[in-house]
């Protein structure tokens, strides 16, 4: 063996061969916080144009670009809201502990009159 080669571990060419894998978790852990933060600029934005605190004219082209935008950012919302539902239900079909929506396997006692 020499120095530009290396020993490798058992199964460590598996990992290459599948390749970069995708995690689904990271989906709303990344794009949640931009997506909210984005929904928060831009509802700013819209409230102080409308509202006539800026320089910017209502114009029809800036009313439908704020209500564009707008839109855009609650289909994004929604859509994450919808990969965090699909995760909940799978959860709770695998019996995993998802946001406590396994069903104990114990019961409470019943509360009997004394």
């Amino acid at each position: 063996m020499t120095i530009h080669q290396t020993q490798q571990q058992p199964g460590a060419n598996v990992a290459q061969a599948e390749g970069p894998r995708f995690d689904e978790r990271r989906i709303s852990g990344v794009f949640g916080p931009i997506a909210v933060g984005g929904a928060l600029i831009l509802a700013l934005a819209t409230f102080v144009v409308f509202a006539g605190f800026t320089p910017i004219i209502p114009t029809n082209e800036i009313v439908l670009g704020l209500l564009g935008g707008d839109g855009i950012i609650v289909v994004w919302l929604l859509v994450l809201i919808g990969i965090e539902l699909l995760r909940l239900r799978a959860a709770r079909r695998a019996a995993r502990a998802g946001a406590r929506l396994h069903k104990p396997r114990w019961s409470r006692p019943s509360r009997s009159s004394g």
